[in-house]
C-alpha cells in the first residue's frame, strides 16, 4: 500500500448498519476524510463459491460444498446474514470481495466488517483472526469475540462447567469480548485506525501495547489497547496523524 488515502468506503455482511454508521461518523472525525457506506452486489454464483471456501479442518482443509451448504449461503446472501459458527478461508474470501468491488483505487481505502469467521494459516495451522488487511480491510466481530485467547480461567471453566458459564462470565464479563458486547463499537475504532495505517504506510501494528494499533494475540491485550489505555494512539502514531490531517 504506502499510500494516504483520500475517502474511505465501509461496507458491511451481518452487522448493524448502526454500528457502520458509528464507524462512519468516527472516521470523518478522526481522520478528516470523507467517508461513504457502500453496497455489496455479489454475483450470481457468490453462493456456490463461498460454500467452497468453507474450511473443514485445522489446516485448512476443504472440499466440494453440499447442496444444502450453498443454500444456506444463498439464504444468508439474501437476508445480509452469514452462517453462523462457518469458518472461511480468509485471504481467498478477501480476492473473493475484492473481485467485485464497485470502485478501485489505491487512494480508496475500503472496509468490510463481517460477522464472518475468517481463518488464515500460520505455522500450518489455521487462525481465526480479528482482522485481514489488505484490499479490502476485513474486520470480523465474530473474529474479536473467538480470535485472541481469553483468560486461562475461562479455559478451566469451561471444562468445569461445560456449557453451563454464565456464572463465571457474569464475573469475568470484563476480561473479554462477547457477542453484542457494548464496548464493540469502540473496538472497532482501533482496528478501522489498523486499516488507514496498513494502507498509508504498509505498517499498521505498534509495538507500545497501550496503542489501539498494537497487535493484540489475547483478549486481555485487545481490552488493554482498545480501551484501557491512556491514548487512542501513541504519540508517535497521533504525530503522525496530526502531520497527515493537515497536510
Amino acid at each position: 500500500m504506502g499510500k494516504v488515502p483520500s475517502q474511505i468506503i465501509l461496507y458491511r455482511e451481518g452487522v448493524s448498519e448502526e454500528l457502520l454508521l458509528s464507524l462512519s461518523i468516527y472516521l470523518q472525525d478522526k481522520l478528516n476524510l470523507p467517508v461513504s457506506i457502500g453496497k455489496l452486489s455479489y454475483p450470481q454464483s457468490s453462493a456456490s463459491l463461498l460454500a467452497s471456501l468453507r474450511i473443514r479442518g485445522p489446516r485448512g482443509e476443504r472440499r466440494e460444498p453440499l447442496p444444502l451448504e450453498v443454500e444456506l449461503e444463498k439464504e444468508g446472501l439474501e437476508k445480509n446474514s452469514p452462517p453462523k459458527g462457518v469458518i472461511y478461508e480468509g485471504w481467498d474470501f478477501m480476492k473473493f470481495i475484492r473481485s467485485f468491488l464497485p470502485f478501485c483505487s489505491p487512494y480508496h481505502l475500503q472496509i468490510l466488517l463481517t460477522s464472518r469467521l475468517l481463518s488464515t494459516p500460520e505455522g500450518g495451522i489455521h487462525h481465526i483472526r480479528s482482522v485481514l488487511l489488505g484490499y479490502p480491510s476485513i474486520i470480523s466481530t465474530s473474529g474479536l469475540v473467538e480470535g485472541p485467547a481469553k483468560p486461562k480461567e475461562f479455559y478451566l471453566a469451561r471444562r468445569l462447567l461445560g456449557d453451563d458459564l454464565a456464572g463465571y462470565q457474569a464475573l469475568e464479563a470484563s476480561r473479554y469480548l462477547r457477542y453484542e458486547d457494548p464496548r464493540l463499537p469502540s473496538v472497532l475504532r482501533g482496528y478501522a485506525l489498523q486499516a488507514f495505517f496498513y494502507h498509508a504506510t504498509g505498517y499498521p501494528f505498534c509495538p507500545d501495547k497501550r496503542c489501539s494499533l498494537y497487535n493484540a494475540h489475547t483478549q486481555e491485550e485487545l481490552i488493554t489497547a482498545q480501551l484501557e489505555g491512556p491514548y487512542e494512539l501513541c504519540p508517535h502514531h497521533q504525530k503522525l496523524l496530526e502531520i497527515w490531517k493537515f497536510s
